[in-house]
Formats: structure tokens, sequence, C-alpha cells
């Protein structure tokens, strides 16, 4: 490995180390503002836009579309109700 590789590398560790960090904490505080409204996770009703924006990346729904998915899946501040 050269030295302008090294480098690199170590400058991406360091990147994706500080990026996992502040990834855990702000998901962190986002599941737990999900279930102070929701009562449930997006996770737990199976919702799937949101599950591949938010835990895989390979779709980009807009945070209105969430409000949307998750008010069509669950009441605020009620247990979700089994619909769709």
């Amino acid at each position: 490995m050269t030295k302008e590789e090294k480098k690199e590398l170590r400058k991406c560790f360091n990147l994706n180390k500080k990026l996992a960090i502040s990834h855990a904490d702000c998901s962190r505080r986002f599941d737990n503002l999900l279930i102070e409204h929701w009562k449930e996770h997006y996770s737990e009703k199976d919702i799937d836009p949101i599950i591949d924006t938010l835990d895989y990346g390979t779709s980009n729904i807009t945070f209105e579309d969430f409000m949307e998915y998750m008010n069509e899946k669950c009441s605020p501040h009620k247990s979700c109700q089994n619909q769709k």
C-alpha cells in the first residue's frame, strides 16, 4: 500500500467512524419520536418504501411521503391498525 493510499484509507475510515456514530445517535432519536407519536416503528408495519429509503438507501421517498405512509398505517397516539 502506498503512502497516499494509506492516507486515503485512514481518511475514509475516520469519516465512516464519525458517520456511524452520528447515524446511530440520529436513529435513536428518530426511533424514539416514532414510538412516542405512533406507538410503533415503521419496520413493525413492514412499510417497504420507508424501509428501502431509511434502512437500505435504495429508495428516495420524501418526508411528506413518509408522513403519509405512517398516517395511513398508524393512527397518531394510538396503536397501529392493520390497514392494507
